[in-house]
């Protein structure tokens, strides 16, 4: 009734309005870590993550500019209280693709944000920060103020070098003495953190949102099992599970990483959630039944030991998730070509020898 010219002008009024508003609040998106993988997927869409513990990991959504950069540091500020009881975070990782530009409003908020959590004992770290945000930040010298060592190309870089800043600043910790207290801040900064290596654990991860049509288990393995992927693939029969695919690739220090495109029988499609939660608890079963001696409580190299993982966290975290262990933070030890290409070589003929019976065995079924 008001008539085709009002309508339009109404309709992009409106959409101007809209895109304001999203615009000066933009979403802070809270990414957690697929077990087994370093893929971080935002935790409303993946049921199937764990946290990192000490490490609170986010992704901003929008650029950042005078009417949205508060906004962004109160957010933060909240994440981080809110999780104080039951993830206290010591370092913070922004990630910041969708990020396209800032202006000089925003840089003196990311200062802030910086000044402020290092008042509180908590590391800020970027991750994937793009060529015309890295230029701003450099002619505003704001990159020259937080140091080049905290910016990475991705979120897994980022998570790597933290665990090994929250070791080298742990043991300055333990063995600093109250003389040398004062100076405790220079010996941390002249520690080489370089000498310490990131180990892998035991993990079992499941994804439905990673594959359209199939269900991707990941299992990660810090020492390889021989004939494992028989007792695996045994699993998934019991299951009434079909192994679409299955992929092997050999880790550091005699691991191996496991990854299985899966397909319920009952349904044909995806697994359901009670489907994974009882693999899960098979193939976890199945991983404590074979873990090494020598990874008993208190040895160490086991994950709660010195040269193992940092203690993680076991309370549940908040937003309805949970804390998981962090990759293992221990001395790491360098594979060559030649050695990478004789385990996978292994890894390979063992798989293709377990599937070629698990068809066998189906086709007799």
């Amino acid at each position: 009734f008001l008539g085709v010219l009002m309508g339009i002008l109404v309709a992009v009024s409106l959409s101007l309005i809209i895109v304001i508003y999203e615009s000066a609040r933009p979403q802070i998106t809270i990414l957690w870590r697929i077990p087994g993988t370093t893929i971080y997927r935002n935790m409303k869409q993946e049921n199937n993550g764990s946290f990192i513990p000490n490490v609170f990991i986010t992704r901003i959504g929008s650029s950042l500019y005078f009417a949205n950069a508060s906004f962004v540091k109160d957010m933060l500020l909240t994440y981080v209280s809110d999780l104080e009881d039951v993830n206290p975070t010591e370092y913070l990782v922004l990630e910041m693709t969708p990020v396209i530009t800032i202006d000089s409003t925003a840089c003196h908020v990311l200062h802030d944000i910086f000044t402020d959590f290092r008042s509180r004992g908590i590391e800020v770290a970027f991750a994937m920060v793009g060529n015309r945000v890295d230029k701003t930040m450099r002619k505003a010298r704001l990159k020259q103020f937080i140091g080049d060592k905290w910016f990475f190309a991705n979120v897994n870089e980022a998570v790597q070098f933290c665990l090994r800043h929250q070791h080298a600043k742990r043991r300055v910790t333990q063995g600093r003495t109250a003389e040398s207290e004062a100076g405790d801040e220079d010996r941390q900064d002249t520690f080489d953190m370089q000498d310490i290596g990131i180990g892998f654990s035991d993990e079992i991860g499941f994804s439905n949102d990673m594959h359209s049509e199939n269900t991707m288990a990941f299992i990660t393995l810090a020492q390889d099992v021989p004939m494992i992927m028989s007792e695996i693939t045994a699993i998934f029969q019991r299951s009434r599970l079909s192994i679409v695919r299955a992929q092997i690739e050999p880790l550091n220090d005699g691991g191996a990483k496991h990854v299985y495109f899966l397909r319920s029988l009952k349904s044909g499609g995806k697994l359901s959630d009670f489907e994974i939660e009882r693999v899960r608890d098979e193939l976890e079963s199945l991983i404590k039944n074979i873990a090494r001696p020598d990874l008993a409580a208190g040895s160490p190299d086991s994950p709660n030991g010195e040269g193992g993982l940092i203690a993680a966290a076991t309370a549940a975290a908040a937003f309805a998730g949970k804390v998981g262990s962090p990759p293992a933070v221990g001395a790491g030890r360098a594979v060559s070509a030649d050695e990478a290409e004789r385990k996978l070589a292994v890894l390979e003929a063992k798989m293709q020898a377990i599937l070629e019976n698990a068809a066998g065995s189906g086709a007799r079924a």
